[in-house]
Parts: structure tokens; C-alpha cells; sequence
């Protein structure tokens, strides 16, 4: 029977199944799951053709969430402002889906040019380059979506990870908004103390030597605090 290990340190830990072949019965297990997994395969396919046409449709599936499910259609280079414009960034599941798409046909390509003959260095290079892509790609995107336990012979695991997959990524805004409001949180005791030193300073002694004796204080840099009190003074105004 198939036994779970953990891979991976910190964030990128993960628990996978170990095949351990050599018990009765393991092998029978192991090839009826790839036989599963690789189901679309084609005569003429070279290995890993099948598993990749499978995350070429799984990628698209993600663009298709945000309205881009021919974004990259045979394309190898990714322009990203479409991206951009949905309030996508580099950590979102579409951004990884449409890279990984653009590695994948870039490899494709290469290695139609070597099939006709074109053996240089150069198309080699770029072949083994853009599979390296997708290979670090797809990691980061089995991260991503929160994938930790993926066993091939259940077929549950496998549908959970396309639906995570198709809900990751999409309030990336919401999250900058989360982000930015713990940060305030962080800094309200320091900001409110900070004001109200100000408050009773300035009608003293003028906006440059209360922000200058708030520094004094510890309560922030005297040029920083000046600016955050004409900024909120101007707000009230």
C-alpha cells in the first residue's frame, strides 16, 4: 500500500503518496492510477504530452474564470495587461495559468523545429528552457491553489484541485485591502498618540518644533510627522 510522506520545508512543505512497488499488488495500483490520469493520451505522443495537453485545459480553465479563456491561445509570450486590468498579479492562479500556457507552446514550437530538422543549440536550448518553465510553474501553481494531499487513485483529490484552482486568485484586491488594514491596525496607537501630541504642541510652538519635539519623544521622524499633520489638517479644511 501507497504511504504518506511530507515534502518540501515551510510553505512549500506538502504531503504526497510513496509508491512502494516492490509490496504485492503496489505496481497493479500505481499503473491503474496513471492509466486514469493519462487516459487522453495519442498514439503518436512523446512522454508527458497527455498530462500536459490535461494542464493546458485546466490552465485555460483558470483564464476562463476572468473572461480570458482564449488569452493565450498559441501564444508564447504573455502581454500582461490584460491581466493587470482584471486586478491580477504575479501570485494569482490566471497569472501562473497564462504563463505556464505561453512556456508550454513556446515548447511546442521548439520541438516542432527540431522534429523538422532545426537541431541547433539555440532551438535545444529554448526547448529545454521553456520545459523548465513549466515545470516550475506548475509547482507554484499545485501551491498555490492549496493542493497538500493529492492521491492518484482517488479521483475526489483531482476535482479538488481544479475547483481550487478555480476560485484562487480572484480577490487579490481584497486581500491588498485586508493587508492594508492590519497594517493601519498596527500603526493606530503610534498614529493617534502621535496627533495628539501635536494637538497640544502646535498652538505652543508652531507645526516645526512640535514635530521636532514629538521626534524627541520616539514618536517618529520630525519631517514624516510634519507631513502626515498638514495632510490630515488639509482633510479637515
Amino acid at each position: 500500500m501507497p504511504k504518506k510522506i511530507v515534502k518540501g520545508v515551510g510553505i512549500m512543505q506538502r504531503e504526497i503518496l510513496q509508491y512502494e512497488l516492490h509490496e504485492p499488488g503496489a505496481l497493479e495500483v500505481w499503473a491503474k492510477a496513471w492509466d486514469e490520469i493519462i487516459s487522453n493520451a495519442k498514439p503518436d505522443d512523446m512522454p508527458g504530452d497527455a498530462l500536459d495537453r490535461e494542464n493546458a485545459r485546466r490552465c485555460k480553465a483558470v483564464l476562463a474564470t476572468v473572461g480570458l479563456a482564449d488569452f493565450m491561445d498559441e501564444k508564447c509570450a504573455v502581454d500582461c495587461r490584460p491581466l493587470v486590468a482584471k486586478g491580477l498579479n504575479e501570485a494569482s492562479a490566471q497569472w501562473l495559468a497564462a504563463h505556464w500556457l505561453a512556456a508550454y507552446h513556446g515548447m511546442l514550437m521548439q520541438r516542432q523545429r527540431l522534429q523538422g530538422g532545426n537541431a541547433s543549440d539555440t532551438t535545444i536550448g529554448k526547448m529545454i528552457m521553456d520545459a523548465q518553465d513549466m515545470g516550475r510553474l506548475q509547482e507554484r501553481m499545485w501551491w498555490r491553489v492549496g493542493v497538500h494531499k493529492i492521491d492518484p487513485t482517488d479521483k475526489k483529490s483531482w476535482i479538488k484541485r481544479e475547483s481550487l484552482a478555480l476560485t484562487t486568485g480572484l480577490p487579490v484586491k481584497k486581500g491588498q485591502h485586508s493587508a492594508g488594514q492590519q497594517t493601519n491596525a498596527i500603526h493606530a496607537p503610534t498614529r493617534d498618540a502621535r496627533f495628539a501630541r501635536m494637538s497640544e504642541l502646535v498652538p505652543m510652538i508652531g507645526v516645526d518644533k512640535a514635530a521636532a519635539q514629538c521626534e524627541f519623544e520616539g514618536l517618529g521622524g520630525w519631517q514624516g510627522i510634519k507631513k502626515q499633520w498638514n495632510r490630515e489638517k488639509k482633510r479637515d479644511t
